[in-house]
């Protein structure tokens, strides 16, 4: 970027118009899934040597790298911030610190060495150039994130016997591009000692989540050469899509009043090839989370051939959801691939959790950057559906600390049955107003913060729920790159309503139904149904949880938080931990947890 942090981006909505009437997006200054790892972090990260081969595609870890391969904290490891990667989980380097706040928080345009990856040390004593060792990796700047710069840079330094880094290769930023490969090959004899290591590091804004880079795929081994582009794997490369087709969430008594509008047709997940057509298989099941009743287990089916260096979706049909026990209903979905040989099997499995609770949602969860206008009277409104009449109580809210701090800044909630879409106010129809509202940021995870409306009230038919600002500052709601609703994102700076042009969904969440209880209020009980296996473990743990996680973490028997981390999207690594016995803790945002006991045994 060109080091100036605020803002980020400025879109001119209305041509007739001066620059005060605009959209603004605006990268994270902090990212709340790395602050919360500040404990596990401070964990002295012990050196060990390694033998080749080595390989990484990230999909076994979660927030930060793993401990058995990499000896730092300070890249990001995610499924979100990337564009189409080669396998899902991506290494993700930007101007934030292993703490997940920028490195520079005084000056707006401080720039230098951002966060760097630097490997375990590799045995290469007794190696030589006849050996024909190649490090190869793909590489992406932005992403969905902000591009880098001609001035930027991501670089690769091999350590040599001398203990020196020596630079190997370099790239300089451009704007987002497909991921691309790339080899590098040990030839020099400096390299060929016992400590042999390598480091990736990015040079940029030193702000927030700027300058942004992503890595995967890391792959280290003889008998190489540098068109050894195929790899002999079969792994999925995104998430699975919602088993609806408007919402990523709502509640299940809406769903249930026009399940054939709500329920997607179909569901899906994309996997990728990296090497040769060859055949695989495939196959989901989904099951009740709560009862763990089982309601599809699909049989395998095989394609043959999968085209070579290619992506498939696999489309399956929807299915019956049935009724739930209760007034919500969490729905488990595990997609596997089978493929022999395979270079990794930790790429094969992916889950996804569909929650039918409380509130409607377009968003995913995660925000890649902040949302904001930048005039006072400035309004957003959100269109949501409701098949059935309910009662509106509140609404949770993501603002993200992008930019700066808006907790200051006021604005009045509104809740809209009509704006008068693409027409000039006047023929608003207004259903209530919470007035001299601030943004609130729940700690250091930013996490989604409940507005509650002093009356509720009855919404029918369609809904906007949004604000009026009070201030030209930006307020940051977080902004989800990765979906994009049509037709339900409006914005008012000048007396008319007019479709967002920024791609994303805004991170609000309208709250229906019975009184709501306030999360915060509520005892820590250990009511969670949760699920750790296998158990007794001697490499990865599942921890499978009916409910939203803002929290995991495992203790050893001291209680000394040993792993720690949010979001459950896959396994967990937990070979560098001694045999032993060990506890697992789950938070959720309600307040509710579960401890189990862990085995860990080799």
């Amino acid at each position: 970027m060109k080091h100036i942090f605020w803002p980020l981006l400025v879109i001119c909505l209305l041509s007739f118009e001066c620059t005060q009437a605009q959209e603004i997006i605006t990268p994270l200054r902090s990212n709340p899934l790395q602050a919360h790892q500040n404990a596990a972090f401070r964990i002295a990260n012990q050196l060990d040597t390694l033998n080749l081969p080595f390989v990484d595609d990230f999909s076994n870890s979660q927030v930060s790298p793993a401990k058995s391969r990499w000896t730092d904290r300070f890249v990001f490891i995610n499924t979100d911030m990337a564009a189409s990667p080669p396998t899902l989980g991506v290494a993700t380097f930007d101007g934030l610190n292993q703490f997940g706040v920028a490195y520079d928080i005084f000056s707006p345009t401080a720039s230098g060495v951002a966060d760097r990856l630097t490997s375990q040390a590799l045995n290469l004593n007794g190696d030589d150039a006849a050996d024909s060792i190649y490090l190869s990796f793909f590489w992406q700047p932005a992403g969905l994130c902000d591009p880098p710069e001609a001035t930027d840079s991501l670089t690769l330094d091999f350590f040599g016997n001398d203990g020196i880094w020596y630079p190997v290769w370099a790239v300089t930023g451009t704007t987002n591009r497909s991921f691309k490969q790339t080899f590098v090959g040990v030839k020099d004899s400096l390299f060929f000692h016992q400590g042999f290591r390598f480091r990736f590091t990015s040079h940029g804004n030193l702000t927030g989540n700027v300058d942004v880079w992503h890595l995967d795929y890391v792959r280290m081994a003889r008998n190489r050469t540098s068109t050894d582009t195929l790899i002999t794997d079969v792994g999925f490369k995104s998430r699975p899509t919602s088993l609806l087709n408007l919402y990523q969430e709502m509640p299940f008594k809406q769903f249930k009043a026009d399940s054939s509008r709500y329920k997607a047709t179909t569901h899906a997940v994309i996997a990728r090839n990296l090497s040769e057509g060859r055949n695989v298989a495939y196959k989901f099941t989904t099951r009740n989370f709560l009862t763990n009743d089982v309601l599809v287990d699909a049989a395998f089916q095989s394609i043959s051939p999968f085209p070579s260096l290619s992506d498939v979706n696999f489309s399956y049909a929807n299915f019956p959801i049935g009724n739930a026990p209760s007034d919500s209903l969490t729905l488990q979905t595990t997609y596997l691939l089978q493929n022999n040989p395979d270079f990794l099997a930790s790429n094969d499995t992916v889950r996804r959790f569909q929650r039918f609770w409380n509130h409607f949602a377009y968003d995913d969860g995660t925000a890649e950057t902040g949302y904001g206008l930048n005039i006072i009277g400035g309004s957003i409104a959100y269109k949501f559906y409701v098949p059935t009449p309910d009662t509106l109580r509140g609404m949770w809210m993501y603002f993200t600390q992008a930019a700066e701090n808006a907790a200051l800044e006021l604005f009045n909630l509104k809740v809209w049955s009509f704006i008068g879409e693409n027409q000039f106010t006047g023929s608003e129809s207004q259903l209530a107003q919470q007035e001299l509202l601030r943004p609130r940021y729940a700690d250091s995870l930013g996490q989604f913060m409940y507005f509650a409306l002093d009356t509720p009230v009855v919404v029918r038919d369609s809904f906007y729920v949004g604000w009026q600002q009070l201030t030209p500052r930006l307020l940051n709601i977080g902004l989800d790159r990765n979906n994009d609703p049509q037709n339900v994102k409006w914005f008012n700076t000048q007396g008319q309503w007019n479709p967002s042009l920024i791609t994303g969904s805004w991170m609000i969440r309208p709250v229906l139904g019975g009184p709501l209880v306030y999360p915060t209020a509520l005892p820590k009980i250990t009511r969670l149904q949760t699920q750790v296996y296998p158990n007794p473990t001697s490499d990865y743990v599942h921890i499978n949880c009916e409910c939203e996680v803002v929290q995991w973490c495992i203790k050893d028997m001291t209680g000394r938080v040993v792993l720690q981390g949010v979001e459950l999207s896959g396994p967990i690594a937990v070979g560098d931990l001694p045999s032993g016995m060990y506890l697992v803790e789950v938070n959720d945002k309600r307040g509710f947890y579960n401890r189990q006991k862990l085995i860990i045994s080799r």
